[in-house]
């Protein structure tokens, strides 16, 4: 009896440490920098925005920029268990999509490897959380620019937005990209700028009226991606 017994504990142990792996899709975008993207999903193995950095050969970093120009490009990595990557990332060898993995996507390179992760955004999904408005987390460099909707607080839709500075110099803009979002009362839209402003001093503007001053806009030059979140 006590082996049945100790059996059974080790067999529900060693299926709830398979149960924590799971197929993680991502998106991958950029150019200058390329990230991967961590599609989230509501229930708890999934709840996750993630986006990193990784290394891949010239070749397999060839191939992503051109067919980034036709179609957004989906990866599938083996089944891997999120939270072990979140604490410790290590490489995923996986296949490369063009299109979305699970919509009639096609495979444009098999078996390829994101070497050295690097996590740079977490987020962890809250279904209850409500702002009243629309975040996006900006990525890349001054010269190719991105946005990555925030789920918490919002629609519940992936979006990627490609956008381009239109105000600020150089090393303003790429502060902003590294340090701030993008905040506005509804999704953005298409081929419309939006601002990042910052108050001069100290002195919060509504106890001293001074007006916040846009310190760089940016303009929403495509969709690259977009999906409901489930």
């Amino acid at each position: 009896m006590k082996s049945f017994v100790l059996f059974t504990i080790l067999a529900l142990s060693t299926l709830q440490a398979k149960a924590m792996d799971a197929t993680h899709g991502m998106v991958i975008f950029g150019k200058e920098k390329i990230y991967a993207y961590h599609l989230p999903m509501f229930h708890k193995v999934h709840n996750k925005q993630i986006v990193f950095t990784f290394d891949i050969p010239n070749d397999v970093k060839a191939t992503i920029l051109k067919a980034e120009g036709t179609n957004y490009l989906t990866f599938v990595p083996a089944p891997f268990d999120l939270d072990k990557f979140i604490a410790a990332p290590f490489n995923l060898t996986g296949d490369l999509y063009e299109g979305h993995f699970e919509k009639n996507g096609t495979v444009i390179l098999a078996g390829i490897t994101l070497i050295n992760p690097k996590i740079i955004y977490l987020n962890e999904l809250n279904k209850k959380l409500v702002t009243h408005i629309e975040n996006y987390k900006l990525l890349g460099t001054p010269t190719d620019t991105y946005a990555l909707h925030i789920i918490n607080g919002g629609e519940a839709i992936d979006q990627i937005f490609k956008l381009v500075p239109t105000f600020g110099t150089p090393d303003i803009i790429q502060n902003s990209i590294s340090n701030n979002f993008l905040s506005n009362k509804k999704l953005l839209d298409l081929n419309s700028e939006y601002s990042i402003s910052s108050l001069p001093g100290r002195c919060p503007s509504r106890l001293c009226g001074t007006p916040a001053e846009t310190i760089a806009t940016f303009k929403t030059e495509s969709l690259y991606f977009e999906d409901e979140v489930m």
